[in-house]
């Protein structure tokens, strides 16, 4: 029996159905955890997943989620009652069909691929009924670094977002995305739901590093709970009513630009160290009005969601113009329709004519 599975959908038997079939498969997930330290140098992540199947025979398993921007899945373990399976780098085809061999013999196996954009599909072998497991994945993640702090993200859920090849389908309560086999491979993505309610337990508990004094640690993702900790802050979810069905986002600053230093022992024994020197102790830098051109494409194949994700995200854009910058906008399939003849300063005025004019564009021709 085959099933698939992802991190966003909604109820305690979280939409997992059985791929030749369709039917409901009986596996719920019971929690998700994000710990981990958040350094500005970059992030030391463990995701742990605890679900359990209710099937009668072995249960096979496909699980789908996202890796952080800037992130590289480093290991995982997989455990439960009386057994262990832990990760081993291999070539793709030995993988696969070591994989294969620990299905045929009935073991618990499993295999992690990691396909382009940090969409990674973990599949698991032969999971039983009355066998909780639990699945921890080892994660390094970058920081998006600023003259006075940093900050992290992690997506708790695998949202639908733009891409020029893919297809979408939408209704009500959600909807599904497919991604081309030339770019993707054999990926496979779950539905995706509007609704959240419901969902299994959800929850971090970060560590974020203080150095120095007057570190101070927000939120606009979510309401959290910051306490203090002998090497740093610790942040969590501050009310467990909240789901984290969205991406998470800490803002760490300092009160003011300055140069750190971390180091310490790593694996190999060796200690090693990483200096941070603002870029405003090697000079200031000249601010110029910027000169942007947006290119949107029209074509057939952006039709619907697609194409209505890329006016949002073009409009978003605009929206974080100044009005000493100029903008342009084409749009093109097999032809070119420009908003402008030339670029127009980014005026309130303008950037409302060009919202407006984004809505009258439609999907048509080829690229």
């Amino acid at each position: 029996m085959r099933g698939t599975d992802g991190l966003e959908s909604g109820g305690g038997h979280f939409g997992t159905v059985e791929a030749a079939t369709g039917r409901p498969v009986e596996l719920a997930m019971q929690q998700l955890l994000l710990t981990g330290a958040v350094l500005p140098v970059g992030a030391r992540l463990k995701v742990v997943h605890r679900f359990a199947t209710a099937e009668e025979g072995p249960l096979e398993v496909v699980y789908s989620f996202m890796l952080p921007r800037d992130a590289a899945l480093r290991s995982f373990e997989v455990e439960g009652p009386g057994f262990a399976a832990h990760s081993e780098l291999r070539p793709v085809e030995a993988a696969v069909e070591a994989y294969e061999r620990g299905l045929e013999a009935g073991h618990l196996a499993t295999l992690a691929r990691v396909h382009r954009d940090g969409v990674v599909n973990l599949a698991l072998g032969n999971l039983r009924a009355d066998e909780p497991v639990t699945v921890s994945l080892e994660i390094l993640a970058g920081v998006e670094l600023a003259e006075n702090g940093y900050r992290f993200r992690f997506p708790f859920t695998m949202a639908p977002s733009y891409h020029a090849e893919a297809r979408v389908a939408a209704f009500p309560e959600g909807g599904v995305v497919e991604l081309p086999e030339g770019g993707f491979g054999d990926v496979l993505l779950p539905e995706f739901r509007t609704d959240a309610g419901g969902l299994h337990e959800v929850g971090f508990a970060l560590d974020v590093a203080a150095p120095f004094e007057g570190l101070e640690v927000a939120s606009p993702s979510h309401p959290i709970r910051v306490g203090a900790r002998p090497e740093g802050l610790r942040v969590s979810l501050a009310t467990r009513a909240d789901v984290p069905d969205r991406d998470l986002v800490l803002d760490v600053a300092m009160e003011e630009p300055r140069i750190f230093a971390l180091g310490g022992p790593a694996e190999d024994g060796r200690s090693h160290f990483v200096v941070g020197v603002p870029a405003a102790e090697l000079g200031g830098r000249e601010e110029a009005p910027r000169r942007v051109v947006f290119l949107l494409d029209r074509s057939g194949s952006m039709s619907g969601v697609p194409l209505e994700q890329a006016r949002r995200a073009l409009a978003a854009c605009l929206g974080a113009l100044g009005a000493e910058d100029r903008f342009g906008i084409v749009a093109f399939d097999d032809r070119t329709e420009r908003f402008r003849k030339a670029t127009v300063e980014a005026s309130v005025k303008q950037r409302k004519a060009a919202r407006e004019w984004l809505e009258g564009v439609e999907a048509r021709g080829g690229t």
